[in-house]
């Protein structure tokens, strides 16, 4: 029986909980209950880093808090004070939505300037300068402050919206298009 009336995703073992019968909860179920009685359970909260850093990235790339809210199916002011750090911990389901929608959105502009303004001002680095270490909190993006923002310069000095002198005279920007070629 898969028809199920508890609100939800029915990926978890809450939604199990609420009578939800499908074999996603189910599945989340058994191994929530498995793990907790082999003392392995997952904690439920989990530093702010990562999902920050996600969050930020994605306003670097033209999202603002609203889209990423939309996406992600939280209040927008939540995920302003996950990008801002408000708050020292998520829940793991949160840091989970975020990912889900940075893997989504990672290579995708977004449309809104004034985000990537925001982003520039408070130092943001794009998506793509995280490589595979953005919850690592020893890592350090390739695109740290003094550098050029464009992928694959590594000229450094004067910026000009981010970007140095040579590839603002060049026009080069990080579009996807551009990137692939």
């Amino acid at each position: 029986m898969t028809s199920c009336t508890a609100p939800g995703t029915h990926r978890t073992y809450s939604d199990y909980r609420r009578g939800c019968k499908h074999p996603e909860a189910r599945e989340a179920s058994r191994l929530y209950y498995k793990r907790r009685r082999e003392n392995r359970a997952l904690p439920n909260l989990i530093p702010v880093l990562g999902t920050a850093r996600r969050i930020q990235a994605l306003t670097a790339n033209g999202y603002s808090a609203q889209d990423i809210a939309d996406h992600t199916g939280l209040a927008k002011e939540q995920v302003q004070r996950i990008a801002n750090q408000f708050y020292p911990r998520v829940r793991r389901s949160v840091a989970e939505r975020v990912a889900k929608t940075f893997d989504q959105l990672a290579l995708v502009p977004g449309d809104s300037w004034m985000s990537r303004a925001r982003a520039r001002r408070n130092g943001w680095p794009p998506p793509l300068a995280w490589g595979d270490d953005i919850d690592d909190p020893n890592a350090a993006p390739e695109g740290i402050p003094g550098q050029c923002v464009i992928w694959g310069c590594t000229n450094k000095g004067d910026r000009s919206g981010g970007r140095c002198r040579p590839c603002a005279k060049a026009g080069r920007t990080n579009d996807v298009e551009e990137v692939a070629a």
